[in-house]
Parts: C-alpha cells; sequence; structure tokens
C-alpha cells in the first residue's frame, strides 16, 4: 500500500505518508495471523488447504481498498465543505475567488492558478485573482472567448485537463500559460445563463491533474460561481440604489450621507465648498422641444458637471434639474472657478434634439466651510441662498454666499473679480 500510494502522494496533498503506514500497518496486523495459520496448514494439509485460506485474505484486500477509497472521498468533501464554510457570509467578490485559491491547496499541489471572470465593459475575460510565481505577470492577461485553448473552453463551457501540454495537439504551439505549464486544468464557472469566468490551474510536472480532481474542483468552482454572482448583482443593486439613472452621477440620499458624513468625522477639513446649481428655464426645454429634449438637457450638464468638479469630490444629482458637489479641502476661489467651468462648459453646448437644436444654461449658487456655515445642513442652507440670488440677478451666473454685506445686500459677486482680490485668475 506504501508503494502504491507514493504516486499519488507526491500530487495529492489528500494523501500523507503517515496514512499509508497507518493503512499499511493494518494490513500487517490483520494478514500475519493468517499467514501463520497457512504454515500450519500447509505442513498438515497441504497447497489446497493454503488456498482455501487464502481466499479470506482476498476479500480483506478487497475491503481495505475500499475503506482507502471511502477515507479519500471523505477528505474531498471536507475540502468542499471547507470552501462553502470559507464563501458563507457577505465576502466581496475578490474575498471569494482569495477563498478559492488558497483552498484549491487541499486538494492538489499547483504551481500557478488563476480565476478569470468575464468583462461587460471590455467583452473579454479579465484575471481577477492569481497565486503562484507569476502573479505580478499573470495578473493583467486576459482571454478573448474562441481565440486558443483556453478562449475556446470560455466559450463552449467545457472542462479540460492537459496532462502534457508538449505533446497535446490543442495547446501545442500556443504561447502563454500552456506552454509554461506542462499540466492544466481548466473549469468554467458557469450561471444559468453564461460562462461567468474560468478557472485554471497549471504545473510543471506532466499528469499532475487527474479526472477525480476535475470532479472535485467542479463542485468547488460551482459554488464560486453561485458566490461571484450574488456578489455582483449585490454591487449592481447597491451602484443602482446610490446612483441617479439618467445622468450617472449619485442620487440625493447618497450625497445627503455623504455630507453628514464628512461633517461627522474626527478629521474634519480645515476648508469645504458646496455647488447648488439648477438648470434655467429647463421647463421651456420640455414644452417647446419635448421631454426627450429636456432628459437629453439633464445628462448633458451631468456630464458637465462630473467633468470639471467631480474628480474633486461628489457630484450628484440633487432634486430634478438641479445639482449639488460637494468640494472636501477646496476653498472659495478655486470651489468659484470650478463653478464657473460648469456653467460655460453648459452655455457652449448645443444640444441636437431630432430636428431642433437648442442650448440651455445653469445657475450655481456656492457657500464655504468654516466661513458662511458650521454644519452640514447650515451649509447646504447657504448654497441654497446663493442659488436663489443667482435667479434673481438673471440667471445663467455664479454667485457666493459670503460675497454680501452684513445687512444682507449683495455686494460685488462677479468671480472674476474676487479671485483676481485674491491672487488667483479665472
Amino acid at each position: 500500500i506504501y508503494l502504491y500510494l507514493l504516486p499519488d502522494r507526491k500530487n495529492n496533498p489528500l494523501v500523507f505518508w503517515r496514512d499509508a503506514l497507518r493503512w499499511d500497518s493494518i494490513t500487517y496486523l490483520l494478514t500475519a495471523p493468517l499467514g501463520a495459520l497457512m504454515a500450519v496448514i500447509y505442513h498438515n494439509v497441504g497447497l489446497w488447504g493454503v488456498l482455501f485460506l487464502f481466499l479470506p485474505v482476498l476479500v480483506m484486500q478487497f475491503v481495505m481498498r475500499l475503506y482507502v477509497h471511502l477515507e479519500l472521498a471523505n477528505r474531498e468533501l471536507r475540502a468542499l465543505y471547507e470552501v462553502s464554510k470559507g464563501l458563507e457570509g457577505k465576502l466581496d467578490q475578490d474575498s471569494i475567488l482569495e477563498v478559492v485559491l488558497a483552498e484549491a491547496r487541499r486538494v492538489v499541489r499547483y504551481h500557478t492558478g488563476i480565476i478569470y471572470l468575464w468583462s461587460e465593459d471590455k467583452g473579454l475575460y479579465e484575471a481577477q485573482a492569481v497565486a503562484g510565481p507569476y502573479k505580478r505577470q499573470l495578473e493583467k492577461s486576459i482571454i478573448i472567448p474562441g481565440q486558443e485553448f483556453l478562449g475556446c473552453l470560455a466559450q463552449s463551457g467545457e472542462r479540460a485537463i492537459v496532462c502534457d501540454s508538449k505533446r497535446d495537439p490543442r495547446v501545442q504551439g500556443q504561447p502563454g500559460f500552456t506552454q509554461v505549464h506542462k499540466s492544466v486544468l481548466v473549469i468554467p464557472l458557469l450561471t444559468e445563463k453564461e460562462v461567468l469566468g474560468l478557472f485554471v490551474l497549471g504545473d510543471k510536472r506532466c499528469f499532475a491533474f487527474q479526472t477525480s480532481h476535475l470532479h472535485v474542483f467542479t463542485g468547488i468552482v460551482g459554488q464560486a460561481a453561485v458566490a461571484v454572482a450574488n456578489a455582483r448583482m449585490n454591487k449592481r443593486l447597491e451602484i443602482n440604489a446610490t446612483t441617479d439613472t439618467l445622468t450617472g452621477l449619485h442620487n440625493r440620499s447618497y450625497f445627503m450621507e455623504c455630507l453628514e458624513k464628512v461633517f461627522n468625522e474626527e478629521n474634519l477639513p480645515s476648508q469645504m465648498a458646496l455647488i447648488i446649481l439648477d438648470i434655467d428655464y429647463l421647463s421651456k426645454v420640455n414644452h417647446n422641444y419635448g421631454h426627450d429634449a429636456g432628459d437629453a438637457a439633464i445628462s448633458m450638464v451631468g456630464r458637465a458637471v462630473f467633468s470639471v468638479a467631480g474628480y474633486r469630490g461628489v457630484a450628484a444629482r440633487f432634486d430634478g434639474e438641479q445639482f449639488s458637489v460637494l468640494l472636501p479641502g477646496v476653498g472659495e476661489v478655486l470651489a468659484a472657478e470650478l463653478a464657473e467651468g460648469i456653467r460655460r462648459s453648459v452655455s457652449s453646448t448645443i444640444l441636437e434634439t431630432g430636428d431642433y437644436r437648442c442650448s440651455v444654461c445653469v445657475s450655481c449658487g456656492l457657500a464655504c466651510y468654516p466661513q458662511d456655515a458650521g454644519d452640514a445642513h447650515g451649509l447646504l442652507r447657504r448654497a441654497d441662498q446663493a442659488l436663489k440670488r443667482a435667479k434673481e440677478n438673471g440667471r445663467d451666473r455664479t454667485e457666493v454666499y459670503s460675497c454680501k454685506d452684513l445687512s444682507g445686500k449683495k455686494k460685488q459677486t462677479d468671480v472674476s473679480l474676487l479671485s483676481r482680490k485674491k491672487g488667483m485668475g479665472v
């Protein structure tokens, strides 16, 4: 038994040398008394008696063989259980893939493990998790459906084992993973509708993977596919819950959470700005050109908001035709420049809606922390008051809340003058 299991022990972590010795010892303990009895019978009865007594030894070997296979099957199930246990709870996608590659080593020794997942944006499979010495080189690897060996498996959803890549005609002459590793095991991550990804193991030894590994990993990868699909669905739901579908910006509830969170942090920024802007006369656009034109105008303003100021803070569609931008760490002068940048970007864009061409403009209100307000709701109220002042003063302009005297009368609010006064040009 020890010699019989020697090749498997090199490739299969489920079989230990202690197990082989233990099973071998049990065999000797059970068969040694029978051997002594055979010697006595042979001396007294002859060869036929020995042959008759040898039958229980054959039965014992058969039972022992079943026991060994049952023991290995239990260990494979144990590995499958450990994977299931590791995937419990609310794990993100990266954590799920790391658990699968780590638990795979319980079943078989491998040199490199990769899990590819489908990317909707790029239309191909990208390496999302890599384990092994070539991790850095393989982290950016991709699989194009229908191209080469792995691409064909990703397209068909079939499993495969390559025992010797140098002789297997399916991978001969193909660059990349199959040239570095002589043995390759590939199992697709299948869902009801699509091939979500590929689970790939490689080893530099020939015949490192067996059919039994294929069966075990099919169960493991199947659980991983369900967990990844659920994680992606949860992430999609979270995004939909915090995102405005028309503009792609955050929605009002998410913006308010961020605003409250910033003011509740221990390390509150020394300065902060809040811009609120409103599309001027959007109702006229809807009336004259239709609601599709109004939606196009809202979408265009959303793009302008994000391109000018979204990378500096949190941009959101605040309410209907109103947008807001929270800018932590940004002072009044720079915030005023950003607000003017948004306004100019919108006013310079021509909307083409069917047979009509039209343009829209926005009014912007700006308030800053700490000079205008000391809390979230105060800052929001001051920015809204500045927006109302911009509408009262003719629209298509930016008003800064602090540009008024103590009596409430408006002072100079021209942004270029504000910038020059503080040593910055617009």
